[in-house]
């Protein structure tokens, strides 16, 4: 199992696994949630390796675990 950490910035509707969307839409700021992508919202047509990424076969599942630090233009209350 490959482990990797990553600090994103991205805009929703824009990601290309439809699967990661749903699940972080529901989240709130400091929440944290596993998320399991079955095959069909992951990477229906798979992915060819590139440097520092391995070859994803189509239809793979994938599982990311997320934790939501901060919404732009959400005041802090």
């Amino acid at each position: 199992m490959s482990v990797n950490v990553w600090f994103l910035v991205f805009k929703l509707k824009l990601l290309v696994i439809k699967g990661l969307d749903e699940g972080i839409l529901s989240m709130k700021v400091g929440g944290l949630r596993r998320l399991y992508i079955p095959g069909p919202l992951a990477f229906p047509k798979g992915l060819t390796s590139a440097p520092g990424r391995p070859r994803v076969a189509p239809s793979s599942p994938v599982m990311f675990d997320v934790n939501l630090l901060y919404i732009p233009g959400l005041d802090d209350e």
